[in-house]
């Protein structure tokens, strides 16, 4: 288990993650359990801002400008989708 501050994670993809991007849709297969994940327009946003090594902190700075909503609500559902791709081993905590 990760102690490190929540927003100041910062994320990589795991190397065995299969990345696509198809008709503006970002594709992910796991070699796992071989099952093919898409992210809607708004968790394609966010996959660009894990991708260039953003900590979570910068993330939802970048989703309250964007998208104008509050910094409570960017961050519980930026969270909700890293909790999502982490359990799913798409991504982990950079040490």
């Amino acid at each position: 288990m990760n102690n490190q501050p929540v927003l100041t994670r910062r994320y990589s993809v795991h190397e065995a993650i299969a990345v696509r991007e198809i008709e503006g849709q970002i594709l992910l297969l796991t070699p796992n359990d071989d099952v093919l994940y898409t992210l809607n327009k708004t968790g394609h946003f966010i996959w660009e801002l894990l991708v260039k090594g953003m900590v979570v902190a910068q993330m939802v700075e970048t989703l309250v400008s964007e998208y104008h909503i509050s910094r409570e609500k960017a961050t519980n559902d930026l969270l909700n989708l890293l909790q999502q791709l982490e359990e799913k081993a798409i991504i982990q905590v950079e040490e």
